[in-house]
């Protein structure tokens, strides 16, 4: 537990990473993760979105991962677009990560950043990314405080 997505995914980079170390990134994505990788001495790599529905471009991720991938970071619901990955295409990431994995011999980490997971107004039903991969090397993390209203806090922690 961490007081926040941020110090929990700069927690788990600081674990999994070696410098030189590459971690992908599904363009668009929330800026702040170039500055966790870089903070240890890690390199991130983009990868152009499929423009047509801001989903994950396959073709372009299989060119990115290389014998240096050490993660991939995912947000569904992305930040900033909203997009949320189907849970087919979230299997297709699974298998392709575990496909790079073995050509690779090393593990592959997925981290999910959820902090949107459960900020669902229109009836949607967003993948859990948990299902949708199975047995696979993950981390993820979740943000309690946006899963509440700033009212349903202030009745739960009233200020002393």
């Amino acid at each position: 537990m961490t007081v926040g997505a941020a110090g929990s995914l700069n927690v788990a980079l600081k674990t999994i990473l070696n410098p030189g170390d590459e971690v992908v990134l599904l363009a668009p994505f929330f800026g702040e993760y170039k500055n966790y990788i870089s903070n240890f001495d890690g390199v991130s790599v983009v990868v152009e979105p499929d423009y047509t529905a801001f989903s994950i471009n396959f073709e372009d991720l299989e060119k990115k991962l290389t014998e240096k991938t050490k993660a991939l970071i995912i947000n569904s619901p992305n930040n900033p677009t909203g997009a949320i990955y189907p849970e087919a295409d979230l299997k297709k990431l699974a298998d392709l990560l575990r496909s790079k994995q073995k050509e690779y011999g090393h593990a592959i980490y997925l981290i999910s950043d959820e902090p949107y997971r459960f900020l669902n107004f229109d009836g949607v039903e967003i993948p859990s990314l948990l299902k949708a991969i199975g047995d696979f090397e993950r981390i993820s993390d979740h943000s309690v405080n946006l899963l509440e209203s700033a009212e349903e806090l202030r009745e739960k922690y009233p200020q002393r």
